[in-house]
Order: structure tokens, then sequence, then C-alpha cells
């Protein structure tokens, strides 16, 4: 099986793990094109390597993983739907909306598979309280709540966070592209926001060009809203989400992979959900699985780049929005 994986980074790292194991290095003829010309780690010493994207080309894998900079991503994406390869292309799909709708109708004309990897779409938790909520388990949504905070220097200790993409405004970087998990499960829940407001910011707490701190409120119909606050400053990770309903509350805790459930009928909160904790990999694994079946016609995506795209129209609003302090119509 010939894969091409664009970039080198810690999730392009995960990425190949994750193939070389689902697959068999024996059965994989695997091409990373990376940024410099630098050889691989010693454990993917076996796959090949290039940092001339024409190599990509020429290699015509039949699959691609592309995990490079945000900003590349529409650019690489394109050549490559034109040869009809099928795509795994890393959330965000890319830094603003240049290219998006030529790359939806390449990918339908040429044949191509192609899905936004927003893995958390993969997490149980997660979808048992979209079911819940969109099956009316709660009644009609009123508002919805998330959080999400992890200290950018310690995403990936091994390498200066000022270097990295999450830190750099030019390569797509900056809290509202690197956490919009959140922003895209936050509008599914609203059955799709109308209106986008903002404030997000630049700390100063760390040396990077790109904001660090954002609160959004997201508008969705019958006056619903979702406030969302991510930040990559504080160092006791959080994440967590909690809708409210006019009979019920669900309150879920990714760190724990707990679902907290308060109807009209109960004293307290109580426990309906917990798996393991931990299940992060999984979720990437089940991504992986899935984008295969895509490309062997089995699925349809599930994250499809039209999704991927709604996502980056939102965060485009929330930087307009806070830039000049108003609502944007979406």
């Amino acid at each position: 099986m010939r894969i091409a994986v664009m970039g080198y980074g810690s999730i392009a790292r995960r990425h190949i793990d994750i193939i070389a194991a689902m697959i068999g290095r024996e059965s994989l003829d695997l091409l990373v094109c990376r940024e410099r010309e630098l050889p691989l780690r010693p454990e993917h010493a076996w796959a090949r390597v290039t940092a001339d994207f024409d190599d990509v080309v020429r290699f015509a894998p039949g699959m691609a993983v592309i995990a490079s900079p945000a900003t590349r991503h529409v650019e690489q994406a394109l050549k490559l739907a034109g040869l009809g390869v099928h795509m795994l292309i890393e959330k965000p799909l890319s830094a603003d909306l240049s290219g998006a709708d030529d790359l939806i109708r390449s990918c339908e004309k040429n044949g191509a598979a192609a899905l936004t990897a927003y893995n958390m779409n993969y997490l149980e938790p997660l979808n048992r309280v979209i079911d819940m909520i969109t099956s009316g388990g709660i009644g009609e949504v009123i508002s919805i709540s998330a959080e999400v905070g992890q200290y950018l220097p310690l995403w990936r200790p091994e390498a200066d966070y000022r270097s990295v993409v999450s830190a750099n405004s030019s390569l797509g970087g900056g809290v509202l592209l690197e956490l919009s998990h959140e922003i895209e499960y936050a509008d599914r829940m609203l059955g799709g926001a109308r209106s986008v407001s903002c404030v997000c910011s630049k700390s100063g707490i760390l040396d990077m060009d790109a904001e660090d701190r954002a609160d959004i409120l997201l508008e969705g119909a019958r006056g619903s809203t979702a406030a969302i606050h991510m930040n990559m400053l504080q160092k006791v990770v959080t994440r967590s989400c909690r809708a409210v309903g006019t009979e019920g509350v669900l309150t879920l805790d990714f760190i724990k992979n707990k679902i907290f459930v308060r109807s009209t009928d109960d004293a307290e909160p109580r426990l309906c959900f917990q798996s393991e904790e931990g299940e992060g990999n999984k979720a990437y694994v089940e991504q992986m699985r899935h984008f295969f079946s895509c490309a062997r016609g089995e699925s349809v995506p599930l994250v499809p780049l039209s999704r991927g795209a709604r996502v980056v129209e939102l965060v485009m609003a929330a930087k307009e929005s806070s830039s000049k302090g108003m609502r944007i119509p979406v």
C-alpha cells in the first residue's frame, strides 16, 4: 500500500505509527514529506523521506495524510486531489477559506475521499452527549458552555514551543485554530450557529505572535447559545462541556471521560456514562480505520471537508468579531 504523509511534527508521527501498526511495514510503502532536508527518527527510518513535494506527486500515492502547517493544507491537497488521492487532512482544514471550495469540487470530480481530522468526533462520550441532545434527551437546548485549557510549552515537551505551528500565526497557529474542536462540536450541538461574537488576545505570558486565549459566543436557532473559553496558558489541563436544556442538564468531563446528567426527577447529578481515561489515541486509531474504509468506498466521511471549511468560517468570524468589537453573522 502506497501512502504519503505531509509533515513530520508530533501529529504526523502519531499517524505514521498508527498506519504502520494497522497495515504492517512489510505491506507499506510510505513517503514522508517534511519541511527540511533531515532524516527521520530512528523508529521511522524504514520509510522514505523527501523535502520536495514534487516527489510526492511523482510517488503517486493511493492515500495521503496532510499534517503540514495549516497554511499549506489546501495547496498540497489540491495537487493530490487532481490525482484522485484519498486524503485525511489534519484540522484545521486551513488558516482561511482560500481555495477550500475548489478543493471540495476537485475531490468530488476526481473521486477522492477526503476527511477533516477532527478526531474528537470518534470519542464515545462526546457522541453520546450529542446523541442525547439531538434526540431531545434534555428537552430544547437553552445553552452550552465549553472549556479547554492547556499550557502550550507542555504540549510537545521535546520541542521549543516558540518554533511550533501553534505559536506562529504565519503557519496557522493560535488558540482559535489549534483548539477548534470545541467550535466544531458546539456548532453541531446548536444545529448550526447563525452569529459569532468573540474576544481574543495575546496575553504576553507566552512568547508567541498568535492569540493564546479566546472567549466565543455562538448564537443558534431560537436564541440558544454556546459559550466557549479556550486558552494555551493554564498548566492544569481542563476540557469539559455542559449542556442546559428545558428538561435537564448534561455535563461531560473529557479528562475523566464521564457524563453526568440531572433531569427534573434527580435531586443530584447522576453518572450516566464512564469510559476508561486516556482514550485519546483510540480516537486517532478509529479515525484512521474510518479513513481507510472511506478510501475503499465502504463508508461516507464522518467529517467531510465541508465540515472543516465550516469551522474555518466560524474561526474567521471570531477573529473579525474580536477586531471589530461586533457580532458577525455566519
